[in-house]
C-alpha cells in the first residue's frame, strides 16, 4: 500500500519503480570492455528508417545497421554482428533501457 501524494487516497496495487545500479564514471581500460549502443529514428521519403549504433568508448570503433523495423529481435541481430565484426571481445553493452533493448538482449 501507498499514499498517493495528488489525491491523498491509499492506492493498493501500483508498480514497483526498479532501480538499477550504475557506475558513474566507469572508465574502460581496454577495447571492447564497454560499447554503448542507442538507436536512432530519421525519416526517409515519407517513411521512416531506423540506426541501430554501437560504440565503443575505449577505441571508438563504431558500427551501425539500418533496418526497416525496429524491436528486440533486431536488437540482438545487431549486437550479434557488433560481436562477430569488432576487432576485439566484447565484454559489456551499455543501453538507454529502450524498448528495443529490453525483451531478448
Amino acid at each position: 500500500m501507498r499514499l498517493s501524494v495528488k489525491t491523498g487516497q491509499i492506492l493498493q496495487n501500483f508498480k514497483q519503480v526498479r532501480h538499477r545500479l550504475r557506475i558513474k564514471e566507469y572508465k574502460p581500460q581496454s577495447p571492447g570492455e564497454l560499447l554503448q549502443t542507442d538507436s536512432i529514428k530519421i525519416r526517409f521519403n515519407g517513411g521512416y528508417k531506423y540506426l541501430i549504433t554501437a560504440i565503443d568508448l575505449k577505441s571508438r570503433f563504431a558500427f551501425v545497421k539500418t533496418t526497416n523495423t525496429l524491436n528486440s529481435l533486431q536488437a540482438k541481430n545487431f549486437i550479434e554482428e557488433v560481436k562477430n565484426n569488432a576487432p576485439f571481445r566484447v565484454e559489456r553493452v551499455q543501453t538507454d533501457n529502450g524498448g528495443e533493448f529490453e525483451k531478448r538482449i
